[in-house]
């Protein structure tokens, strides 16, 4: 009786896994990218919010490494905003990770500035 019991449970806890995993599995990707209308000078500041104190997040838009070009404040925000945003997504702040002061936003579609991050 109790080796059936056990069984039992073990096939429920299997299965209870396989539908966790399932349910992790089906959550759209998602990435933080700059909002296009925003102005120049409050992305340069998200920019220095994003990458200030990170341990080398920001290298890669630095000159001369891979993510540099295109060289514009749009994609370096995005790309540091994203950067970010996907360490920072599960933690208190949740979605407002991406906020940076409204010029952050959430697309479900892989942006082809952000298809650079390493």
């Amino acid at each position: 009786m109790k080796l059936t019991m056990y069984l039992d449970m073990l096939k429920l806890t299997i299965a209870l896994a396989f539908v966790a995993l399932a349910v992790q599995n089906s959550r759209a990707a998602e990435w933080c990218v700059a909002r296009p209308e925003a102005p120049e000078n409050e992305l340069q500041s998200g920019i220095d919010f994003a990458c200030r104190g990170r341990n080398g997040w920001c290298s890669h838009i630095q000159p001369g490494q891979s993510c540099y070009l295109p060289n514009t404040v749009d994609d370096h925000a995005s790309y540091a905003y994203n950067i970010y945003y996907q360490f920072n997504k599960h933690g208190p702040d949740g979605a407002k990770a991406c906020f940076f002061n409204g010029t952050g936003m959430i697309v479900y579609s892989e942006p082809k500035s952000i298809s650079l991050v390493e």
